[in-house]
């Protein structure tokens, strides 16, 4: 799907704000957990991971299959929230409830030139309507 030749351009600097944002994130909306996710190949790769406690994902985890959060939010193009997927039928079986992830608020990040990167994304284990 994609190049993969084009991840080993961002320099560490880059690496470093981004593992901030995710930290920061984390730490200001009181989640266990801030992503950002990266398609490899047709699967969605953690690129970085927030070092928050009782994060349950690490960099390098893979996710592939239906009804994955970050996946509808490449496809829609669009952002994406779920207050508490185990109240919506279209969501219920989401892998990451297995996790205890039942809240998640996504949004899309492209390349420059349009195609897609991946997400930066949110998951909680509690509702979150994330207002």
């Amino acid at each position: 799907m994609m190049n993969n030749e084009r991840f080993s351009y961002f320099p560490d600097l880059v690496i470093s704000k981004w593992q901030e944002i995710c930290n920061l994130i984390a730490k200001l909306l009181k989640v266990p957990s801030a992503l950002i996710m990266k398609i490899e190949n047709e699967d969605m790769d953690i690129f970085l991971s927030s070092q928050s406690e009782n994060n349950p994902y690490h960099v390098g985890d893979n996710e592939s299959g239906a009804a994955l959060y970050c996946e509808s939010v490449i496809k829609s193009k669009s952002p994406l929230k779920i207050a508490n997927s185990l109240n919506d039928p279209f969501w219920n079986k989401n892998p990451d409830i297995q996790l205890g992830m039942i809240a998640y608020m996504g949004f899309p990040i492209n390349f420059a030139d349009g195609t897609p990167f991946g997400t930066i994304c949110i998951l909680d284990t509690k509702e979150n309507n994330f207002s």
